[in-house]
């Protein structure tokens, strides 16, 4: 009977400092995979955020692509991308910059056409896509050279 009330009364129980020390390990734990979690949702929303300007620049270049393959002088390219591709004219000149904007999905969208050379039949089509009107921060740009026959109207452009 001795042996039973030695097992009852012993002090073999939890202690609260060693309660508070697990308590306290598994804080660190948690709050290390909480941290981890938040970093990687927040990684998650910038790469969500490329991608979609990628692909606006994408589809945007690819239409313009189409165009370039249907239109053979640069005049029409660009009529045909103000009024097909909704686009609206900044500034443009012969032989020089034609600058071009619109708004798809929230972002907006500068479309550049760069003369390579006066005789040229090179244009360089630069796609910028921005997250606000301010223009401030690039999301997104994609180039590539098209050929276009130089023509001697393109002032027939409208602003």
């Amino acid at each position: 009977m001795n042996s039973r009330f030695k097992s009852i009364f012993s002090e073999k129980g939890i202690t609260l400092l060693e309660v508070l020390t697990s308590i306290v390990i598994l804080t660190i734990i948690v709050i290390t995979f909480l941290s981890m979690y938040i970093q990687s949702a927040s990684t998650n929303n910038v790469s969500k955020d490329i991608l979609d300007t990628t692909y606006i620049a994408q589809s945007e270049m690819e239409a313009i692509y189409n165009i370039n393959k249907n239109e053979i002088n640069i005049t029409d390219g660009l009529s045909r991308i103000q009024n097909g591709l909704g686009y609206r004219l900044i500034r443009g000149d012969y032989n020089a910059d034609f600058n071009f904007y619109k708004i798809v999905n929230d972002y907006y969208i500068l479309l550049s056409i760069q003369a390579e050379g006066n005789e040229s039949e090179l244009y360089k089509v630069i796609i910028n896509i921005f997250n606000d009107s301010s223009m401030s921060q690039k999301e997104a740009q994609i180039e590539t050279l098209f050929s276009w026959e130089n023509s001697k109207d393109v002032s027939d452009v409208k602003e």
